[in-house]
């Protein structure tokens, strides 16, 4: 009687053990399952906030429209004040277009004179739209004298004119009447840019970094090639510019060889020509 009474005593105990410990495993499994269905959470926040307000290495979560894409990242706006890049790097694979609407993470970065969202986590398309960003005309110098403090310069969208032309760096410039220059990131869309060489032309670009050493900017080219417009010099301007050069430049007493300019020394579209009569 004893003898069964303390089996039974056994089974019971054990019984009771088994279910406890499948009950503490199914809270486990429950709780493991509660984390992995938990989505995400993304809280954006508006990118003129970001850019005016947040220090260096601050993680980021922004969404915005795409309204440029470079070689190695893209510009994304919320408002018309509120526009940054987000550098992807050489992984870039350009998989959003102009009009995306895209949600990243990542860190904000001022480095350099530049502003942007880097170390990026994660980018997503969720959905299309129009980005806010206002186009404003402008001037090489009017550029060249915007102030790298004000942060929401950064990712401006100008227009300006001027003759498009590869320096000696292998950096594509655009260059006014009067010699100012302003130079375009090798990131931009370099090949759009050489279609254009020697020609004077209108286009939109995206102030892009201030170059500190020179006080001037460089800007990126986002646009495909129908958004260049050509605006050549009339005649009389292109007159007036060439016996300016050419007055400056050629001896009014030779004695010895002369030497005669080919190009105008600013205008890459002004070529010259000479001949022995």
């Amino acid at each position: 009687m004893k003898l069964r009474k303390i089996l039974f005593m056994l089974v019971l105990v054990l019984t009771l053990s088994i279910g406890l410990v499948s009950c503490g495993n199914k809270d486990k499994d429950d709780d493991n399952n509660q984390n992995q269905q938990q989505p995400e959470v993304f809280e954006p926040v508006a990118i003129e906030t970001i850019a005016t307000t947040y220090t260096n290495n601050q993680a980021v979560q922004a969404e915005g429209i795409v309204y440029g894409v470079t070689a190695n990242g893209f510009y994304l706006s919320d408002s018309a004040d509120g526009h940054l890049f987000v550098v992807i790097g050489d992984a870039f694979k350009k998989d959003v277009a102009v009009g995306d609407k895209v949600q990243v993470t990542g860190k904000f970065s001022y480095a350099k004179n530049l502003i942007q969202i880097n170390a990026v986590s994660k980018y997503e398309k969720v959905g299309t739209g129009t980005a806010a960003v206002a186009k404003a005309e402008s001037t090489i110098p009017a550029v060249n004298a915007l102030s790298n403090s004000d942060k929401r310069v950064f990712g401006k969208v100008v227009t300006l004119t001027g003759t498009l032309s590869l320096d000696a760096t292998n950096m594509y410039a655009l260059t006014d009447l009067e010699g100012n220059r302003i130079f375009f990131d090798n990131n931009s869309d370099i090949e759009v840019l050489a279609q254009y060489a020697n020609k004077r032309v209108t286009l939109n670009a995206v102030v892009y970094k201030y170059l500190s050493s020179d006080a001037v900017w460089t800007l990126s080219y986002v646009g495909g090639s129908s958004e260049i417009v050509e605006s050549p010099l009339t005649f009389d301007v292109v007159k007036e510019k060439a016996l300016e050069h050419l007055n400056a430049v050629v001896a009014k007493n030779v004695y010895g060889a002369l030497e005669l300019p080919s190009v105008h020394s600013v205008l890459a579209n002004i070529t010259y020509s000479w001949a022995v009569e």
